[in-house]
């Protein structure tokens, strides 16, 4: 073979798909990437899923000579991204999620400047891409630093930082493979959010990164369900998990010294994730959940010595942590959970327990301030953690997507209650009929509505004689 058809014969770029049920959108992702103008191995690693897209990939295989095929337990995207890599051969690396796409011809661009720069790390344009076929630029104005510019990967990331322009997204880069193997790269294991961690270490290892303005990207935004979410508990535990590895990275550096500013937008983004951390946990609401360790209260240490601007950001995602942190004890001790806690196992038996699943945080969910007042026979309480046992639930309903952690089940014989205000018909998932008929009772209240609700009456005292009325009704027929 001559010199030209090894040069011609040599895997340019590896890239790497991590798989699971997408069906719906695999196709479309894998042709995007098949028509590229460049010499590619596309790596497609099946994590154990359960649709069609198995066999979606072994079809692409049978057409394709450069498409490589991996089938593993299902054992989250970092996992598969790793499989990838140890068998990847292409002098630089992408990594597209299977429910994406990439613009024609944008790998062989990007690949040129890469090599012609010399550049570990290069980046091009990413386009949001919504359900109604909206699509939206992350950087509609390439700020004049980046343009025409190869930059040490620290200057790079603070450069993205204080613009503004930072999104922890693995798949906006190709990566050269050989500086990735020297420098041990590889995804964390296990956890969700994994890009946080990936991103901002890669970038601090780059010796040259370069952004290139070529459209690249196409980052689907997938609508969630009703009753479906990711794991709360997962993301909450990953993003402290997170944040405690970017501190000790950030230990290397120092703030007194020339990479006082890069350590100062790490912690930017620590405490970011933190903020993010409490709104999680606030969905949370569930006694049994142990709040992983984290270093919030560091930042009391660590601010005199951050630089600015971006010791003054941390303040502000500091102070919505620690406020939500606040709420979260505050939801612990709240009247209701300690009361049912006070109340033995036998005895909780014999109770019919009302779950408040969700309510209007600013009205304190409208609970009587007396004990006494509410039937022996009931106990209310707040926490999630008698969701199973609950004789009825109560679902706030303008607040409920916000609200709602985990699938939720409903067990035969549980009630549930659609707790409602005025403005409910602009909620457009109450006119899905499979939904309104997981519903049993419909409560109309505005909570807190001296107006609407006398004096001396509460919507829960209410619940529970609506409740004790069909029992009787029951009971006489």
């Amino acid at each position: 073979m001559n010199q030209r058809s090894k040069e011609e014969s040599t895997v340019k770029i590896s890239v790497i798909i991590p798989i699971f049920n997408t069906e719906q959108y695999l196709r479309p992702c894998i042709e995007s990437i098949v028509s590229q103008n460049i010499n590619l191995e596309i790596i497609l690693i099946n994590d154990g899923s359960t649709d069609r897209s198995a066999e979606i990939m072994e079809d692409f295989k049978n057409h394709y000579n450069q498409i490589i095929t991996i089938h593993q337990p299902h054992s989250g995207p970092s996992i598969a991204r790793n499989h990838g890599m140890d068998v990847a051969t292409g002098e630089y690396l992408a990594f597209i999620d299977s429910d994406d796409w990439i613009e024609l011809e944008s790998l062989s661009k990007l690949y040129y400047q890469a090599t012609r720069h010399r550049a570990d790390m290069i980046m091009g344009n990413m386009i949001y891409f919504y359900h109604n076929e909206n699509k939206h630029m992350i950087y509609e104005e390439i700020p004049l630093r980046f343009k025409n510019k190869t930059l040490r990967g620290k200057d790079f990331f603070v450069t993205l930082m204080d613009t503004g322009y930072f999104y922890p997204m693995a798949c906006g880069y190709l990566y050269k493979r050989n500086w990735i193997e020297a420098n041990n790269l590889r995804f964390e294991n296990s956890i969700i959010h994994e890009d946080e961690l990936w991103t901002q270490i890669a970038l601090c290892k780059a010796n040259k990164v370069r952004f290139a303005d070529v459209n690249f990207y196409f980052y689907r935004q997938r609508n969630g369900s009703i009753m479906h979410t990711s794991n709360t508990k997962e993301r909450l535990n990953s993003l402290f998990y997170i944040a405690q590895k970017l501190i000790s990275f950030s230990e290397q550096y120092d703030f007194e010294g020339k990479d006082g500013v890069l350590r100062s937008w790490i912690y930017v983004n620590i405490y970011r994730m933190y903020a993010t951390g409490f709104k999680l946990l606030s969905k949370i609401q569930d006694s049994r959940f142990t709040l992983p360790y984290h270093s919030i209260d560091s930042f009391l240490f660590i601010y005199p010595m951050m630089r600015q601007p971006a010791g003054n950001i941390c303040q502000r995602y500091y102070l919505q942590a620690k406020k939500l942190e606040d709420q979260y004890i505050e939801w612990m001790n709240y009247l209701w959970n300690l009361h049912i806690l006070q109340i033995s196992p036998e005895e909780l038996l014999k109770k019919r327990i009302i779950l408040i699943y969700n309510g209007p945080k600013e009205y304190t969910y409208a609970l009587p301030n007396s004990i006494s007042l509410i039937p022996n026979r009931y106990v209310l309480t707040l926490d999630r953690k008698y969701q199973a046992q609950a004789f009825a639930i109560v679902f706030y309903m303008p607040d409920l997507l916000k609200s709602i952690e985990g699938d939720i089940e409903k067990p035969n014989g549980q009630i549930w209650v659609n707790w409602s205000i005025s403005y409910d018909e602009q909620i457009m998932y109450m006119k899905n009929e499979e939904f309104s008929s997981l519903f049993d009772i419909q409560m109309n209240a505005f909570p807190c509505a001296e107006d609407k609700i006398p004096s001396d009456t509460n919507i829960f005292i209410w619940l529970c004689k609506v409740f004790e009325q069909a029992h009787n009704d029951q009971s006489t027929g």
